[in-house]
């Protein structure tokens, strides 16, 4: 069983779970590579302070945890300016995780909607078909709609998740995630 250690900002290690506990299901081997995406904007961070010390939301401790682990990391964000979020990235030590932006990806009239992040993604399995399993964050519901609904297209699994802001700050403050 996979195992996941939370550490505080000065290393420290604050509990350790059962990645299915994180997860909230029975993790599977897949064949194939996995890939694991995060929103960033209420995902990641709560707000828009881009600053070292900005708040972190609890699934930054999973994308950190999986990054370290070696897995395929990467921010899927509505912002057109993602040199901020690579440097918010590196300067808060999250690992080594690509940074896209879905922003030109939606017609003008859709512009930081849902059907940006579909088309982002529709694009990036057409180039890296190899991938089978997805780990999907967002905090926006038609977010995840519209990128569960690519597994009707491609030979993928893709597992959504809804990051909910206060319940996840609740969650840090005990100590662990709820099923």
């Amino acid at each position: 069983m996979l195992r996941i250690k939370l550490k505080s900002r000065n290393k420290q290690e604050i509990r350790t779970f059962d990645a299915s506990d994180l997860l909230g299901e029975e993790l599977q081997e897949v064949d194939g590579k996995v890939l694991y995406i995060f929103d960033f904007d209420g995902t990641i961070i709560d707000g828009s302070d881009l600053s070292y010390d900005a708040e972190q939301l609890y699934p930054a401790n999973i994308m950190r945890q999986r990054a370290y682990e070696g897995n395929r990391v990467i921010i899927l964000t509505a912002r057109p300016d993602i040199d901020k979020v690579r440097k918010y990235i590196q300067d808060a030590d999250l690992g080594d995780i690509e940074v896209f932006s879905s922003h030109g990806y939606e017609k003008e009239e859709h512009v930081g909607s849902a059907l940006g992040k579909q088309a982002f993604m529709r694009d990036y399995l057409d180039k890296n078909n190899y991938i089978k399993k997805i780990y999907f964050y967002d905090d926006k519901k038609a977010n995840l709609a519209r990128v569960k609904e690519l597994q009707n297209e491609y030979d993928v699994s893709i597992s959504t998740h809804l990051v909910d802001e206060e319940e996840d700050k609740n969650l840090l403050k005990r100590g662990k995630h709820k099923k």
